[in-house]
C-alpha cells in the first residue's frame, strides 16, 4: 500500500508524493533514495499552506517567546510542581477534548448531519 509525504515544489505549491510501503522499510539503514509512485498537488488550500516552512525570523521569534515565557513563569513560581501541574492539566485538556473534536470536525464533519457538526463546533467553542 502506498505511503504519502509532502514537499514544496520549485513553483512554491506543495506536492504530495506517494511511495510503496515495501520500498520504505529499512530506508535509513540502506541509505538509498526512493522513486515516487505518484505525485500530485492537493486541492485543499489548507494543505498547501501547511506545507510551507516558517521563515528563520519567525522560528527565532517563536523560540525567543517560548524561552522568555518559561523564564518569566519560573521567576514567579515558588515550586516546579506548580508549573508541572499547570502544564499537565493544560495538555490533558487539549488531548482529551479539543484535539478529538477538531480532528473529527475536519475529517468527518463535512459529510455528517448538520446537528452533529454544530455539536462539535459548540464543544470547540466552549473549550
Amino acid at each position: 500500500s502506498p505511503r504519502a509525504s509532502r514537499s514544496p515544489s520549485p513553483s512554491g505549491m506543495a506536492k504530495v508524493h506517494a511511495y510503496m510501503r515495501e520500498d520504505t522499510r529499512g530506508m535509513m539503514s540502506r541509505g538509498t533514495t526512493l522513486a515516487a509512485v505518484d505525485t500530485f498537488a492537493p486541492k485543499d488550500e489548507t494543505v498547501q499552506q501547511s506545507a510551507a516552512e516558517p521563515s528563520p525570523r519567525l522560528r527565532w521569534v517563536l523560540t525567543a517567546l517560548l524561552l522568555v515565557s518559561a523564564l518569566l513563569l519560573s521567576m514567579f513560581m515558588q515550586s516546579i510542581l506548580v508549573v508541572w501541574s499547570i502544564l499537565g492539566s493544560t495538555v490533558a485538556f487539549l488531548v482529551a477534548f479539543i484535539l478529538p473534536a477538531a480532528f473529527w470536525y475536519s475529517l468527518v464533519g463535512p459529510r455528517t448531519k448538520a446537528w452533529r457538526r454544530h455539536a462539535a463546533a459548540a464543544l470547540l467553542g466552549v473549550t
